[in-house]
């Protein structure tokens, strides 16, 4: 399809009476959510100079509160909050503050736009397959003025809807799903590696060790350490976990970024395939259709000089048909020295299955 009849395409779905979301639109045109953005470049879209990223984000905390919006197709992430103190560290942007708390692999981003949707601004940011990595939202409380100066600092006047090339979208990688036969692995000396980890952190390099997916891992584990859950897991632990002021902290990622949330949730609203958390600052959007399998995995820790208890975690582990890893839940870390709260979580997690 020539670009004058994309072009033309994209403006009447955005005149339709039921506007399509972007990603969505760009799926029923047969190109990527980038492409369907550059679209209107040199309208309501300009393109961010991505070989100074860093700067951008270290400018970032004077524009105030933003709305930070992390997905991959099962799961959206949305916080208010302000962008501070960013680190940068090998390809990657760091941000650890209690409301934006963000991993961000730029290494794996290839472009960036600046958008107006009906009088709403944003930056977004895509990966080389032209797939949204993450997207930076103005607030009713954004200072208008510094965003936009931020933007025309920032935008390339000479990007040309040329990028529109299926050529300039690469191939994703496979899933992780095409790994190894999990028979071929002695499950005896995987359980031990596992409990012998003690670093959660460690997790994936153990997994690459022996050739392993998460859910091939998982399955190869005692039910001690790891157990599939039933299919109302996900309903009943926000439920639960509402009801009994249970604090959580919950990941969710693609395949370069990953935004974190800490604390309490309170409202929950089921709408058509979607369950949602709906809290001031704060919203969480799950698939139902889409996630399709969860599992409680224990992990063994060391204790620390700090904490002398914390011997052992547990999470909440949630999938997409491919078996890939699209939300992880945990209690929040400070709740694991309550010892209250601690048995609630545990108690809740062992009830899903």
């Amino acid at each position: 399809m020539q670009l004058d009849e994309l072009i033309l395409q994209k403006q009447a779905l955005l005149q339709s009476k039921q506007p399509v979301r972007a990603r969505n639109a760009a799926e029923k045109m047969g190109i990527s959510e980038a492409q369907y953005v550059a679209l209107s470049l040199g309208d309501s879209v300009k393109m961010l100079d991505m070989t100074r990223l860093e700067e951008l984000f270290n400018q970032l905390e004077a524009l105030g509160e933003l709305m930070a919006l992390t997905r991959n197709n099962e799961v959206v992430i949305e916080r208010k909050g302000i962008y501070q103190k960013p680190q940068v560290h090998e390809g990657a942007i760091l941000l650890v503050n209690n409301d934006i708390n963000l991993r961000l692999k730029v290494s794996e981003w290839a472009l960036g736009f600046a958008v107006e949707e009906k009088g709403r601004h944003s930056l977004q940011f895509f990966d080389k397959q032209g797939i949204a990595a993450h997207k930076i939202y103005a607030t009713e409380l954004t200072r208008p003025r510094l965003f936009n100066e931020l933007v025309v600092q920032f935008c390339l006047t000479d990007a040309m809807p040329r990028l529109l090339d299926p050529a300039t979208c690469e191939t994703p990688n496979l899933s992780e799903s095409t790994k190894v036969d999990s028979t071929q692995v002695d499950s005896q000396t995987f359980q031990q590696a596992w409990r012998n980890l003690h670093d959660a952190h460690r997790v994936n390099a153990l997994l690459n060790e022996f050739g392993l997916t998460r859910l091939q891992a998982y399955s190869l584990l005692s039910k001690e350490d790891a157990q599939k859950l039933g299919e109302n897991a996900l309903k009943s632990l926000f439920t639960q976990a509402a009801e009994g002021a249970i604090p959580l902290m919950i990941f969710v990622s693609n395949r370069c970024a990953t935004q974190i949330f800490t604390g309490h949730v309170h409202k929950l609203l089921e709408t058509g395939p979607w369950f949602n958390v709906l809290d001031p600052g704060f919203d969480l959007h799950m698939s139902l259709a889409g996630i399709n399998q969860a599992w409680w995995v224990k992990k063994h820790l060391k204790p620390t000089d700090s904490d002398q208890t914390a011997q052992a975690t547990y999470s909440v582990e949630f999938f997409n048909q491919q078996g890939e890893v699209v939300m992880f839940i945990y209690l929040k870390p400070e709740a694991k020295k309550e010892t209250t709260l601690s048995q609630k979580w545990q108690e809740l997690v062992l009830s899903l299955v």
